[in-house]
């Protein structure tokens, strides 16, 4: 099957809309948010620009859905480790903490949109905004927290507030390494089982 006809098949389908989500996200991979046009769209998938403006009306609009689209994945990346019944509690927030870090080092650009104030711009303008996938990842790092503390690995304190240090932990390393912080790039592994130790040992106080 040609490229063309596979284009066209997306577009008859329906199935555009999914095609350019995905675009936009390989394109991140290697450049940043400002290389994203819809021309430039329109030529790599091979359809026009009134095909791509009719799924998307604005620049902003599409940063949504791609937004959107970023959480799901992450979200998807780290469920696999939550059901895993192989892995114990401690390991599930450990390989959580690094695959949360490793998804941020894999696409920088696509990371920075997902955690721009962008995000914070869409939930204030929109009303039926809903990030689904932001908050089934929150809360279930929360109920693996809850499960820590009914093992006895963590004190019996509140599970969001727990949630939120680890969050806080893997997001600063992540950023600190997108930032260019040589010993941070250096010693990723090292400084990230530090700090994970660190925290556990701070939940069990």
């Amino acid at each position: 099957m040609t490229k063309s006809k596979e284009q066209n098949i997306y577009y008859h389908h329906n199935n555009l809309r999914e095609a350019i989500i995905l675009e936009v996200l390989k394109i991140l991979e290697t450049k940043t948010l400002s290389s994203i046009n819809v021309r430039g769209l329109s030529d790599r998938l091979g359809v026009s620009s009134t095909a791509i403006y009719r799924h998307f009306s604005s620049k902003e609009h599409l940063f949504k859905a791609v937004i959107l689209k970023g959480f799901e994945q992450l979200d998807a990346e780290l469920r696999i480790i939550f059901l895993d019944d192989q892995k114990n509690i401690k390991y599930k927030i450990y390989d959580i903490g690094k695959t949360y870090i490793d998804f941020a080092i894999a696409s920088p650009a696509r990371y920075r949109l997902m955690l721009s104030n962008q995000l914070t711009k869409l939930k204030k303008e929109s009303c039926d905004f809903q990030n689904t996938s932001l908050e089934n990842t929150f809360f279930m790092i929360v109920s693996l927290f809850e499960m820590a503390q009914k093992t006895g690995l963590f004190l019996p304190k509140t599970p969001q507030k727990q949630a939120i240090v680890f969050f806080a932990m893997i997001h600063g390393q992540a950023s600190l390494f997108l930032d260019g912080h040589s010993m941070i790039r250096e010693e990723k592994e090292k400084i990230f089982e530090m700090t994970f130790e660190v925290m556990m040992r701070g939940l069990k106080e």
